[in-house]
């Protein structure tokens, strides 16, 4: 099969396309595991941070 020099270009286009897509899924998937994290240490953990401010002022 013989492709012209649009049909690559497309064929580049959208695979570039799909890349872009997909690394962007895997940014907003890490982005979730960040905000996650930072919730838990926001409720779990700054009050005892806290207490150990104090302790050391």
């Amino acid at each position: 099969m013989r492709l012209t020099i649009s049909r690559k270009f497309s064929l580049v286009f959208l695979t570039l396309i799909l890349i872009n897509l997909l690394v962007g899924g895997i940014a907003a998937f890490n982005m979730q595991h960040i905000i996650q994290k930072t919730d838990e240490i926001n409720t779990k953990w700054i009050d005892g941070i806290k207490e150990i401010t104090s302790l050391i002022m």
